[in-house]
């Protein structure tokens, strides 16, 4: 039910209906599970120190089958890859996380729900931060190519918080559809938003200003991934 890929070292996560997380190296092939939520795994991200982060979806399963009855497991956790126990967790969101992303230094963690709730975790001193309703998103969050500014997908806008002022804002000219994926280049300073009117819309990633859009798809954009060069 989630995926997640770390390049260096190699390494691959998935979340899966039962609750449990698995963590593979490829390139030895060692693998770990991890039982991190009692019901279905929502999100899955990797940080680039030995970290893993989960989230629950909110749902329970019936024979593994997804039953839609809400259950209270919506927390973020944070497990330590080498003993595989929680090291962190913020708070329950009220509805299933559906996104979690690490800023490249490690440093920050955001999580963002199936509603449209977004928070921050600070892992250097374990502090968590509330952030403004990304009404009709929530669903994809990234970081900017600074690593200090988180971006949210606030129905057809990116949204923008800063994690030193604690401001927010959504500058972008909203494209008039929903955005399903957002994805960072840090060497190109590309910010790239994969909309449901099946384009991919490009913006600068530090002034957010307009590049284009890329098309070609058919259907609504669930995905996206930029090279490391």
């Amino acid at each position: 039910t989630a995926l997640g890929i770390r390049v260096e070292p190699l390494t691959l996560v998935t979340g899966h209906r039962s609750g449990q997380v698995h963590v593979v190296d490829v390139v030895s092939g060692v693998a770990k599970t991890i039982r991190a939520h009692p019901a279905s795994v929502g999100a899955v991200a990797l940080g680039p120190t030995a970290f893993v982060a989960t989230g629950g979806a909110g749902v329970s399963n019936d024979l593994g089958r997804s039953t839609m009855r809400r259950d209270n497991d919506a927390a973020v956790r944070i497990w330590a890859l080498d003993t595989g126990r929680q090291v962190h967790e913020l708070p329950a969101f009220a509805s299933g996380v559906r996104a979690l992303r690490f800023s490249e230094d490690g440093r920050w963690l955001l999580a963002g729900s199936e509603h449209g709730e977004v928070a921050g975790l600070d892992l250097r001193y374990s502090q968590s931060m509330g952030m403004r309703p990304a009404s009709g998103g929530g669903s994809t969050v990234a970081f900017d190519s600074s690593g200090l500014r988180c971006l949210i997908a606030h129905e057809g806008s990116v949204g923008l918080f800063d994690t030193v002022t604690g401001g927010s804002s959504f500058p972008t000219p909203n494209t008039g559809e929903g955005l399903n994926v957002l994805a960072v280049s840090s060497v190109a300073g590309v910010l790239a938003a994969g909309s449901t009117d099946s384009t991919v819309h490009l913006f600068d990633a530090k002034t957010l200003d307009g590049l284009g859009q890329l098309r070609g798809h058919d259907l609504y954009v669930s995905g996206l991934a930029f090279t490391r060069d």
